[in-house]
């Protein structure tokens, strides 16, 4: 064999068998195995996270479909103004008391304290819409002063 080679393998045995490639190979495995252990646990909790908000729209929608079905079979007739402003307050009050929850959970998992409580607004299916009574009689006109 020629010097030159077996210069080389013994050059390249001192620096794998030194104790500071030793160390180096180390560090290297145990930082490799943290780094795949906490993006395991990140990968974890997005999933978590995941689940949970599917979970909160499916309730939510949910929810929202049954007030919706609650209030369109409590109305008699159906004026098309009247529609459109309920509708608007029932998906707005809906949005309310879902944006609390979430705040409320999101209070409870960061440990701040809940704010005090403030008495909720009556839902739009508790009162159905009274048909407006029909009357025979003429409205009266308003009389006009006349300046002189």
């Amino acid at each position: 064999m020629s010097y030159q080679l077996l210069d080389q393998v013994n050059l390249w045995w001192k620096t794998v068998s030194d104790k500071e490639s030793l160390n180096t190979y180390q560090k290297t495995v145990q930082t490799t195995w943290n780094i795949l252990r906490e993006t395991a646990k990140l990968v974890w909790l997005f999933l978590c996270l995941g689940l949970i908000l599917v979970t909160w729209l499916w309730t939510s929608s949910k929810e929202s479909g049954q007030q919706l079905k609650t209030w369109y079979e409590g109305i008699k007739e159906p004026k098309s103004e009247h529609i459109w402003a309920e509708a608007s307050q029932l998906l707005m009050s809906t949005g309310r008391t879902t944006a609390e929850q979430v705040l409320a959970q999101a209070r409870e998992q960061l440990g701040l304290p809940a704010p005090e409580t403030r008495p909720m607004a009556k839902s739009v299916a508790a009162a159905p819409v009274a048909k407006p009574a029909a009357s025979d009689a003429p409205e009266p006109e308003a009389k006009v002063e006349e300046a002189s």
